[in-house]
């Protein structure tokens, strides 16, 4: 099994948003949704949820929002 730190996460989930257009204070408080469902055990709401997120943030930009 592979661990990675809470920060690291954080980290990585923030600036994976930001890249794909989402401002950086709502990256940051999706990324501290996110790693903070995995840090406490609930995985289905954590960083599985990244490429949902991104994909939401490509069809908001499509729409012009």
């Amino acid at each position: 099994m592979v661990r990675v730190s809470v920060d690291r996460l954080w980290q990585y989930a923030a600036t994976v948003l930001v890249r794909a257009g989402m401002s950086a204070s709502n990256a940051g408080i999706v990324a501290d949704v996110l790693s903070s469902a995995d840090r406490t055990g609930i995985g289905s709401h954590g960083m599985t949820r990244l490429a949902n997120h991104v994909e939401h943030v490509d069809i908001q930009s499509l729409l012009g929002r």
